[in-house]
């Protein structure tokens, strides 16, 4: 199975996201964003358990206008939801729905993922 573990930056949850990856199954696939936050814990909790890690890292060209810029993010994004068979989303409780997590949780939701917002 692999589990996208996706979040704002500015969640302070750490706790919460180290026992998201503590309670998967052994052998899970631990899907990230490679963003600070929520996504680098859950790489890190996974690594410490022996989990494979996935990152699908922004590859944001230097120069790139603000908008080029978001637009990689959110095709990030959509590389991420693709990438996994469920996922676990740690959204800013203030998001109101807008944000690149909020994005994720949509695309990954459209595709028939199982979302499990925190």
């Amino acid at each position: 199975m692999r589990v996208a573990i996706v979040g704002s930056r500015s969640r302070d949850c750490r706790d919460e996201v180290f026992a998201a990856v503590a309670a998967l199954p052994d052998g899970t696939t631990v899907v990230s964003g490679g963003a600070k936050g929520v996504d680098r814990w859950a790489a890190q909790a996974a690594r410490e358990r022996g989990l494979e890690v996935v990152e699908h890292l922004p590859q944001i060209p230097r120069g790139a206008s603000r908008q080029e810029a978001i637009a990689e993010l959110m095709g990030r994004n959509t590389k991420i939801a693709q990438d996994c068979d469920r996922m676990i989303a740690f959204p800013h409780p203030e998001a109101n729905g807008s944000g690149g997590t909020w994005d994720s949780i949509r695309k990954a939701q459209r595709m028939g993922k199982e979302v499990d917002i925190r």
